[in-house]
């Protein structure tokens, strides 16, 4: 049988576990959005694409003002690459 980890110095052990992950949860996500907003600022016509991903090709090409579906599909290959969407590789 495994021993626990008890007392009071367990107690503290375990809020402190519980901040220092919080705070690194916290930082993820503000770099997450930080890399999202960079991201479309370089790439604004992928943000469309990225908020209706079960929409058709020609949908997101009204969205985005893409000339033709085709770009659509070349978009999301390109989302695919670089691991913003799930699915299969080219």
């Amino acid at each position: 049988m495994a021993q626990g980890f008890t007392g009071e110095k367990a107690v503290k052990w375990k809020w402190l576990f519980i901040a220092a992950f919080n705070a690194m949860e916290r930082e993820l996500a503000a770099l997450m959005s930080r890399e999202s907003a960079a991201l479309y600022a370089l790439r604004p016509r992928w943000q469309p694409i990225m908020a209706h991903p079960d929409f058709t090709r020609a949908a997101p090409a009204e969205l985005t003002g893409h000339k033709s579906p085709a770009s659509i599909t070349a978009c999301r290959r390109r989302m695919r690459e670089v691991g913003l969407i799930a699915g299969r590789s080219s």
